[in-house]
């Protein structure tokens, strides 16, 4: 049914007009993820959070699900039992293809970029192989089954056969959950990921698991069945929440681009990466099939006891990682080195503040934890300080190989996990037979140095990327003075566990306080409503400042409601401040955001206001963090019931057009949760010219004394959205360059923002659509905005039929050649993406 509800989805085309898929008229948006230069970091660290505590009650229960069965099964059976559950977990991930970041990656591009007509396609070219390889795998497992636990499980018997047949039946429904699950991700979209696998199916394996060991039930039968039939479950659920967002995501498409043509592309990124999961799996469960062949299953339930540890060490690991991909993409998508180095750089500090502590005290305490097991299992205490200590130095790394995926290098992370995977294999092969279990950690612990330090190493020489900031210095510094060298100095003491846990205790109240100390360099400070860092010097904001720029703007505003004329009902004329269901209409200054205001501002149900100056200087300090959210919040639900009581339209819905905003999106979003966005991009190279010919950005008018309606002066002083390592470069390059320079950064950052919001609340149009087919976008608007009445439609329509065919495409004959080279060299790469078509200036290639 799940199956049946999203391939439906994908292959259905919704009606409805629209443009042409590579001009889409509108776009409506769920969330991605971190696009863009303002929402990845505050986004990630939102995400993050949520996930890991997700991830980490689904580790709780992992772990205990373990204990249960070896408690609950006598050694050899739990043995036998976990090496048919590393079988499974191979054939799965060979079922999956890859497509866990194959479609996180092109899902999250295709949404960043604006082009909805794809993801359809997309999803389906990577659901449809994923169903068929994952049965034929099963069928396959149940076939070669006699053969498989002979070579595997030679102790276990007929139950062994049994056992792996149970189990590996389930691999299609386990590659479609894991493959559904991901496709959400790529919509921006956490929660399925949390409620359907990390707490639904963790939650109920464990009830099924331990009812079965409470009746005294078949470790070859009742136990496979009780472990594997959650996977069900899952899959039907993820499977619709999918087809409900890939539904959403095809609103407006008439036109969504084939399956076929999709699919080329889709499997050249995701096969090198079907192979190089394949061997991070087998690295990881093929030490258990190879001790439970050489040695027996007891030695495999030992060894697969003591590894557990590091599952629930890898928790923070797995949290990161699904919050930051999907916003990595977003990062690289645009370019964007510097918000990939930051979100990579916060992500490591993060993990390692989360995992140090946890791997030092499993190394510390690993006797009384693998007592947890029950008898037996002590033995593998030098299993858990070896791989603890190695896992020290991965975390230490970073996500490199997300990293690596995420900027497209998959055949990197390919040879990384096939170099990484054969050293496991020769060293499993030679070590376990004379070592044991410490062998298989010992073969373990060499491929995942390996396997991140290689892939380090190619993030810095090839990429200039590198997981040490300061947040991550501070981090491991904290970690090793508060757990390492106290813990540490009391195992070579042989201390008594009492003693320990007194040390433990005392080191995690120090590393609290060290990492409220240093919160600002860990990312631990207030919630930040945008990603980046300043990107000019703060201005803030004084009390004098705010109250003249309000005065002020309660007097223009009045002049500017008077000239947009239009009538207002009796019933709506009345005093009010509250503020519901507010209209926020963004864009690149000169790209129609004051057409479109004023089409929106003839609705008589409408409070339409133009760019409020307070607000505006408002926008500019949350941005840059000069103010908290919590005061930001009052001046612009103060200042918007102010306006509408001064004009006495205490009745209508609030409207504003503001620019300005396209950077604090997430902030409006949060502060107003009822609004709705409507944002108007246009040609790069039309606004470069239209805002050009303004003074703002001039070099003629640094030193004017004029300045804008939030207080910023005019001319080529950087402004509080350039990045801060190219303020310089802003005050160098040309008037046409500095205008295409803005255009970049409002465009991208309202993309990017928006992206993070439900479909439900975000509209998108692009100019030249508005202006060549204005009665279908005074339609699309009247929906979008839910307007009911035909006065208010008609009075749209009579808007948009006014808009100029001659304001599209006059850069052609204004620009001269030299001109286009400096616009393209600030534009070109997100006109490209847009789907303006962009040929060199005189047949000539431009730099970009």
């Amino acid at each position: 049914m799940g199956t049946r509800a999203v391939v439906a989805a994908v292959i259905r085309g919704d009606g409805g007009a629209t443009a042409p898929p590579t001009t889409p008229t509108t776009t409506p948006t769920t969330p991605v993820g971190d696009a863009g230069a303002g929402t990845g970091l505050g986004g990630a660290a939102r995400q993050s959070f949520a996930n890991l505590v997700g991830v980490g009650l689904a580790a709780v229960g992992g772990f205990g699900l373990n204990v249960v069965i070896t408690r609950g099964w006598p050694v050899r059976e739990a043995g036998m039992f976990f090496a048919a559950t590393s079988a499974f977990m191979i054939a799965a991930s060979a079922a999956r293809l890859g497509t866990d970041v194959g479609t996180v990656y092109f899902v999250s591009r295709q949404r960043t970029l604006d082009q909805r007509e794809r993801i359809r396609g997309t999803i389906l070219a990577g659901l449809v192989p994923v169903l068929a390889v994952g049965a034929l795998l099963g069928l396959a497992g149940w076939l070669a089954a006699p053969a498989l636990a002979g070579a595997t499980m030679p102790e276990a018997g007929p139950g062994g056969v049994t056992a792996l047949r149970v189990l590996l039946a389930f691999v299609p429904l386990a590659a479609l959950n894991d493959y559904a699950l991901a496709a959400c991700r790529g919509f921006g979209q956490m929660r399925p990921l949390l409620t359907v696998e990390r707490l639904g199916r963790t939650l109920v394996q464990f009830v099924a698991v331990a009812v079965a060991a409470w009746l005294g039930l078949s470790a070859t039968t009742a136990l496979p069945l009780a472990w594997a039939v959650p996977y069900l479950l899952a899959a039907v659920v993820a499977m619709l929440w999918l087809g409900r967002l890939v539904h959403r995501a095809g609103r407006h498409v008439s036109r969504p681009v084939p399956a076929g043509e999709l699919a080329g592309p889709f499997w050249r990124f995701t096969t090198p990466r079907a192979l190089s999961g394949l061997a991070a799996i087998v690295v990881q469960r093929l030490d258990i099939v190879l001790l439970s062949a050489l040695r027996g299953p007891a030695d495999a339930a030992v060894y697969t006891a003591a590894t557990r540890f590091l599952a629930l060490g890898q928790l923070s690991s797995v949290a990161l990682s699904s919050s930051v991909q999907h916003r990595l993409a977003a990062a690289f998508a645009r370019h964007d080195r510097a918000e990939a180095q930051q979100l990579y750089q916060a992500a490591t500090s993060w993990l390692v503040l989360l995992s140090w502590p946890a791997y030092l005290v499993f190394a510390a305490f690993a006797g009384p934890m693998l007592a947890l097991f029950g008898n037996g299992y002590g033995t593998g205490r030098r299993v858990v300080l070896l791989l603890a200590l190695t896992m020290l130095v991965a975390t230490g790394c970073g996500m490199v190989d997300m990293v690596l995926n995420m900027a497209g290098r998959t055949a990197w992370t390919f040879y990384n996990a096939m170099v990484g995977t054969v050293l496991n294999v020769i060293a499993n092969v030679a070590l376990i037979p004379r070592y044991g279990i410490v062998g298989a950690a010992l073969a373990w612990a060499v491929s995942i140095m390996v396997t991140n330090l290689v892939p380090l190493g190619q993030l810095w020489r090839w990429m200039r990327l590198h997981p040490f900031g300061r947040g991550t210095r501070a981090a491991m510094a904290l970690a090793v003075a508060c757990f390492g060298l106290p813990l540490g100095a009391a195992d070579l003491l042989d201390a008594p566990v009492a003693v320990r846990a007194l040390l433990a205790v005392a080191g995690t109240v120090a590393y609290l306080a060290g990492a409220l100390r240093w919160r600002a360099a860990l990312h631990l400070g207030a919630k930040p409503m945008t990603s980046s860092p300043p990107l000019a010097p703060r201005t803030g904001l004084s009390t004098v400042q705010a109250a003249k720029l309000a005065a002020v703007g309660l007097l223009a505003d009045r002049k500017e409601r008077r000239e947009l004329a239009r009538p207002v009902t009796a019933a709506n004329r009345r005093l009010g401040l509250r503020v519901a269901r507010p209209i926020f209409i963004l864009g690149a200054p000169r790209s129609g955001t004051t057409f479109l205001g004023s089409c929106v501002g003839a609705l008589p149900s409408v409070s339409y206001h133009f760019e409020p100056r307070l607000t505006k200087a408002v926008a500019r300090c949350v941005y840059e963090g000069s103010w908290t959210t919590q005061r930001a919040a009052r001046y612009f639900r103060g200042y918007y019931g102010a306006l509408l009581a001064a004009s006495v339209h205490g009745g209508l819905r609030f409207a504003e057009k503001d620019p300005e905003n396209c950077f604090i999106v997430p902030f409006l979003a949060e502060v107003f949760p009822d609004a709705v966005f409507l944002h108007v991009y246009r040609d790069g190279r039309d606004v470069a010219v239209s805002h050009a010919e303004q003074p703002w950005l001039n070099a003629a008018s640094t030193g004017s004394g004029k300045s804008g309606r939030g207080g910023t002066p005019w001319g080529t002083a950087p402004r509080f959205w350039v990045e801060p390592e190219r303020r310089e470069e802003f005050t160098r390059v040309s008037d046409l360059g500095r205008s295409a320079w803005m255009w970049h950064r409002f465009t991208g950052s309202a993309l990017a923002q928006l992206a993070e919001l439900p479909t439900e609340r975000v509209r998108h149009l692009r100019y030249e659509n508005i202006v060549s087919r204005p009665t279908e976008t005074a339609e699309l608007v009247a929906d979008f905005l839910e307007v009911g009445d035909p006065a208010g439609r008609q009075a749209l329509h009579d808007r948009f039929a006014k808009a100029r065919p001659d304001s599209v495409g006059r850069w052609r004959k204004r620009l001269a050649e030299q001109d286009l080279i400096d616009v393209l060299a600030q534009a070109e790469p997100l006109l490209s993406r847009l789907g303006y078509p962009t040929p060199p200036p005189g047949g000539r290639p431009v730099a970009s």
